[in-house]
């Protein structure tokens, strides 16, 4: 993870994994040991040469160990699937969002409505809304209560300026773990597709 610099889908709250990194053990490729585990915060005593590391995919060397800034587990989510009508409009919605909810925001995917296709052919797995061109799942999650009102105050000013036509928050865990595996099962789905159409291509 360290060496691909990976985001995933909560990178709007957290960071990249270079934002998490406080210091680095390195092994070099002659066998030496870098050590750099720090545990400051604030550390400007000399070059930040981890940043080398996080993202070279092994290039320059293999990490081995790592000091991580860690962060709470948030006591409170409000998960919503929302259509679309353009992507436009789904930009429009993340400034709405990002204005009102600010850094509550865990996640927030634009997803074509081609993408659910394939899931629903391939998983049987159905939308909870209506049809639509595009698709966003916005998620929010404090250590404080109140972010489900704050979220539903917002998409009510949302629908009023036509930046989403629909949408459905999750009220039970195993609703918002049903909106998430939509969303999870997407690469699957499409390389299932990819699979199908090599072996019905009529050029073989």
């Amino acid at each position: 993870m360290i060496s691909t610099n990976a985001g995933g889908t909560n990178v709007l709250r957290y960071g990249m994994t270079r934002q998490l990194v406080l210091g680095l053990e390195v092994v070099l490729s002659n066998g030496e040991i870098v050590d750099g585990l720090r545990h400051l915060r604030k550390d400007n005593a000399d070059y930040d040469w981890k940043q080398l590391f996080i993202g070279s995919e092994g290039t320059l060397g293999v990490v081995t160990s790592a000091v991580l800034r860690l962060v709470p587990q948030p006591t409170h989510r409000a998960t919503a699937l929302l259509a679309c009508p353009s992507p436009k409009a789904a930009l429009m919605l993340l400034a709405r969002s990002q204005d009102t909810l600010g850094e509550t925001i865990t996640a927030f995917e634009l997803i074509s409505a081609f993408s659910f296709g394939l899931v629903a052919k391939h998983f049987k797995r159905a939308l909870p809304i209506d049809a639509a061109p595009w698709f966003v799942l916005l998620e929010v999650s404090s250590s404080l209560g109140g972010i489900c009102e704050a979220m539903e105050e917002m998409l009510a000013e949302a629908f009023e300026a036509n930046e989403a036509t629909d949408g459905v928050i999750a009220e039970t865990e195993a609703q918002r773990l049903s909106i998430w595996a939509l969303r999870e099962h997407i690469t699957e789905a499409e390389q299932r597709e990819a699979e199908a159409l090599s072996t019905t291509s009529p050029c073989q």
